[in-house]
C-alpha cells in the first residue's frame, strides 16, 4: 500500500449505507471516466504517475486514495468540472474551484437549478459543462439541435455542438456558417483549460476531432482552414457573445444574439440563451413553438 493511502472501510449496517453508496459511484465514475476515453488501467497509470497496482485498487474498493494522486489521474482524465468534483466529493475531498481560476463570483444556479430555469424561457436555451457538452435543453432548443442530451446512447462527442459542424443537422441550417465557426475555433484555441489544436487534442476533444473530420468533406476542408486562419480567443470570460443565423426547413429564418453566461464556476455550468433579434425572427419561433405539441 502506498504511503498515505488507506484500506476502503468495511462498512456494515443500514447507518454505513449512503457512505457505502457514494463510494461506489466515485470508483464507478473514474472507471467510467477512463473507459470512455479508451484508456486501460495500465495506460492511465502511466500518463498520470500513479501505480496501476493503486487505480486497480481504487476501482475495486480495496483502497482509498491520496488527493494529490487522485487528482494527478482525473487531470488527466480530463473531465468537465462537475463530474470531476463528483469524483472528488465521493473520495471525501473537497471539490476543487472551476480550474480557469478567475475570483469566485456570486453564481451558484446548480445543474437542477440551471434545468428548471431554462424551461422557463421562450426562445432556445441550453446548459453546457465546462467540455461544452450540452447536459440540458428546453422544448424549444431540443427541437433545433434534434437531439436529447438525456438519450443514454449519444456519446460526449455528439452532446459537443462542434461536433456537429461538419455535419447536415447544422450545414444545412446555419446560414452564417462560416462565422459561427470562426467564433467557436477561437474560443477553443484559447480555451482556459488547454489551447485546443487539431493535431494533437486533449483526451477530452479528441472524440469531438474525430467526428469533425467525419463529416461532410467540403465543410471538413473549409473547417480546418478556418482552424489554420482563426487566431485564439481570451479565455476565462464570464460571458460569451456569438450569432447564429439558422433557417429551419418548413418554417424560415430567424437571426439570433446568442449569450454563455457562466451560473456556477465550481461545477463549471454555463447557460447559453438564443435571443431572437427581430420580429420576424420571434414570428418564426412562435410558429416552431406552437407546433411543438405535434412535432415532439
Amino acid at each position: 500500500m502506498r504511503d498515505g493511502e488507506s484500506a476502503a472501510p468495511s462498512s456494515t449496517g443500514s447507518s454505513r449505507r449512503r457512505d457505502r453508496d457514494a463510494s461506489v459511484d466515485w470508483r464507478a465514475g473514474l472507471r467510467n471516466a477512463r473507459r470512455s476515453i479508451g484508456l486501460s488501467q495500465r495506460q492511465l497509470s502511466e500518463r498520470a504517475g500513479v501505480s496501476i497496482d493503486a487505480i486497480r485498487a481504487w476501482e475495486a474498493g480495496r483502497r482509498n486514495p491520496l488527493r494529490a494522486h487522485l487528482a494527478r489521474v482525473l487531470e488527466e482524465l480530463d473531465l468537465d468540472q462537475l463530474e470531476h468534483n463528483r469524483i472528488l466529493e465521493g473520495a471525501g475531498f473537497a471539490a476543487d474551484a472551476h480550474r480557469s481560476a478567475p475570483p469566485p463570483q456570486r453564481r451558484v444556479m446548480r445543474l437542477p437549478d440551471a434545468r428548471e430555469e431554462i424551461v422557463r424561457y421562450r426562445w432556445p436555451a441550453f446548459v453546457v459543462n465546462d467540455l461544452v457538452e450540452i447536459v440540458a435543453v428546453n422544448d424549444v432548443a431540443r427541437f433545433l439541435w434534434g437531439f436529447d442530451p438525456d438519450d443514454a446512447t449519444l456519446s460526449r462527442a455528439e452532446r459537443h455542438p462542434m461536433a456537429h459542424a461538419t455535419h447536415p443537422r447544422l450545414t444545412e441550417r446555419v446560414v452564417n456558417w462560416e462565422e459561427a465557426a470562426a467564433q467557436q475555433i477561437a474560443a477553443w484555441k484559447g480555451h482556459y483549460r488547454r489551447l485546443e489544436r487539431l493535431d494533437a487534442p486533449s483526451p477530452a476533444f479528441a472524440p469531438v476531432v474525430e467526428r469533425i473530420l467525419a463529416g461532410d468533406p467540403v465543410y471538413v476542408r473549409r473547417f480546418t482552414q478556418l482552424w489554420e486562419a482563426i487566431p485564439a480567443g481570451k479565455p476565462d470570460a464570464y460571458r460569451f457573445a456569438y450569432d447564429i443565423v439558422w433557417r429551419e426547413p418548413g418554417y424560415g429564418t430567424m437571426r439570433f444574439q446568442c449569450f454563455a453566461w457562466v451560473v456556477n464556476e465550481i461545477d463549471g455550468i454555463d447557460i447559453d440563451d438564443w435571443i431572437p433579434v427581430d420580429v420576424s425572427s420571434w414570428e418564426v419561433l412562435e410558429r416552431i413553438r406552437a407546433d411543438l405539441p405535434r412535432i415532439g
